[in-house]
């Protein structure tokens, strides 16, 4: 669920292959991350949105195509 509340800082320890799907999300202004399920993609994605400094993301959906759950950001990338 995507709440719209205060802003809480985060923190993670991302391993190399997410700092280089953060890194290719903060140099595109649309990019498709699409990695198996449970890989860490949010945390590559709030990272990209630390890199461009942005200061918020504006919409997530979870949504069912095909029988298989996928989430969709809009994130300004700045």
């Amino acid at each position: 669920a995507c709440d719209s509340g205060e802003a809480r800082p985060v923190t993670a320890v991302l391993k190399p292959f997410q700092h280089t799907g953060a890194q290719f999300l903060a140099e595109r202004t649309r990019a498709l991350l699409a990695d198996e399920p449970g890989v860490g993609k949010t945390g590559q994605l709030i990272t990209a949105t630390n890199l461009v400094g942005a200061k918020r993301v504006a919409e997530c959906q979870s949504f069912l195509a095909g029988g298989r759950r996928l989430r969709s950001f809009s994130v300004p990338m700045m």
